[in-house]
């Protein structure tokens, strides 16, 4: 499952319990900063910035600023540009003409994610008991699930987080069959498909202050503010990320390739030194929860009673079996990464590049730097088979392929940003059940997703669109 599927499962509650974690923005901006930049003019293009937006090779296009439209092109950027050096040239303006949100008002990312699900008996990979094969499908329903941050202009103003959960927009072949699975399963929360079909559910709308030195709590109550966090990895927007595009997607496919377990670890170690300071000292931060202070004094500490230092003990030494595990399987991975073939190490670029053109689709992505952004670009020009498939006005239509699916990128030449990421896929791994809390990893087997008459071949099997705008205001939390 990739990033953007666990980030597709959240439900409302998730959403809720997350507010104080900065949103998905940690997880995120670690999971697709990775390396520093690098500088790419192949066959001799100059690639540089005009007064009237990107130019590429001579091409001049126009550009977005601030929601302000800079004169628009007079050539097609694709007559006279490859991919890779549009995605560069779309960089390139993205750091010199940064967004800036007036205060007052709010940068509003609105993401998309519709998913095709298909009703296959025996083949679950998807939750609610839908899968992802075409062949042999009966029916099949597009899912969509909306997602919109509220960026603040103003550092005292609340971000602001809308969901709309994921419901049913469109169904192919037998309703019959896609009803019966629909109304089954756990996406019955919302209502029957009927009714879900006709009345998207409501939004639910939270709210967070965004800053520096928010506190982010464990259960153990051990906080890690942002910038603290993104310290235990070299590749967070929140801290000092590399640019070179070559190393950020060495790093990605490093990063996909362990797991994540390195900052893992190291968050983990961070949580066992705070544990073993405080049995050390035999005395608790008064604001810990486990102190049973009722109006504690911010800096000042309790003594340990008997039954708390039992608990941080065990809880300590549950911590360092995790770690040993984690490092365990850390350096297995490397090992496995160590002896790759070329042919291997070219499919997992291509799969972490795959993944950074999804990431591009996320409303976090919209709210990160300008730098970030931009790296993220250049690495995806990188890729070694890009090709432009066709035109649209300001729109060029790129090509991004590994083994498992065929991505169509919608890059809006006019604002220097990807809107639209279409995934035609090949192949995927599916459940042989759902898993559940005593079988969490059901057996797994890949299976070809394969065509049905009764699904269009255009219709992809996941559709990622984000947009963005300068709104006077956020709507108001819902709870």
């Amino acid at each position: 499952m990739d990033m953007l599927d666990r980030v597709a499962l959240l439900t409302p509650a998730d959403a809720a319990e997350r507010v104080d974690l900065n949103p998905a923005r940690n997880a995120l901006h670690r999971e697709i900063a990775r390396g520093h930049r690098r500088n790419r003019r192949g066959l001799g293009i100059t690639i540089g910035a005009s007064a009237g937006g990107l130019v590429t090779a001579g091409v001049v296009v126009a550009a977005v600023v601030a929601g302000s439209v800079v004169a628009p092109s007079t050539i097609a950027p694709v007559q006279h540009a490859s991919a890779a050096e549009l995605l560069n040239a779309a960089a390139l303006e993205i750091e010199e003409n940064p967004v800036v949100i007036p205060a007052g008002s709010y940068l509003k990312a609105e993401a998309h994610w519709i998913t095709l699900n298909t009703v296959v008996p025996g083949q679950i990979s998807w939750e609610g008991g839908f899968s992802r094969t075409r062949a042999g499908a009966p029916g099949a329903v597009l899912i969509d699930l909306e997602h919109t941050l509220y960026e603040p202009g103003s550092e005292a103003d609340p971000m602001v987080i809308s969901v709309v959960p994921k419901h049913p927009i469109q169904v192919f072949g037998d309703e019959a069959a896609v009803a019966q699975t629909w109304n089954g399963g756990v996406l019955n929360e919302f209502g029957d498909l009927a009714t879900s079909l006709t009345s998207a559910p409501a939004a639910e709308v939270y709210e967070t202050l965004v800053t520096a030195d928010a506190p982010m709590p464990s259960p153990l109550g051990i906080s890690l503010t942002p910038e603290q966090s993104a310290s235990l990895s070299p590749v967070d927007d929140l801290g000092e990320f590399p640019t070179d595009p070559q190393k950020f997607l060495d790093a990605t496919v490093d990063e996909f390739a362990t797991d994540g377990l390195a900052a893992q670890i190291a968050s983990t170690r961070f949580q066992e030194d705070a544990l073993q300071g405080w049995i050390d000292s035999g005395r608790l931060p008064s604001d810990h929860f486990l102190a049973g202070v009722m109006d504690p004094t911010p800096g000042t500490t309790v003594p340990l009673t008997e039954d708390t230092l039992a608990y941080l003990q065990s809880s300590l030494d549950e911590l360092r079996k995790e770690t040993a595990g984690d490092a365990a399987a850390l350096e297995e991975k490397k090992s496995e990464m160590a002896a790759w073939t070329p042919a291997e190490r070219a499919s997992h670029i291509a799969a972490a590049t795959a993944e950074l053109v999804r990431s591009t689709q996320l409303p976090e992505f919209a709210t990160a730097s300008a730098t970030f952004r931009a790296t993220v670009l250049r690495a995806i020009a990188l890729a070694p088979d890009l090709t432009i498939e066709s035109t649209d006005g300001d729109i060029a239509n790129i090509i991004v392929a590994d083994a498992d699916a065929t991505l169509k990128v919608k890059l809006d030449t006019a604002t220097a940003q990807v809107v639209q990421v279409d995934s035609y896929l090949k192949r995927y791994t599916a459940w042989a059940a759902t898993p559940t809390d005593e079988d969490p990893t059901p057996v797994q087997t890949v299976v070809e997703v394969g065509s049905s008459p009764l699904i269009p071949a255009d219709v992809p099997d996941e559709r990622y669109t984000l947009t963005t705008e300068i709104v006077p205001q956020a709507p108001s939390p819902t709870q």
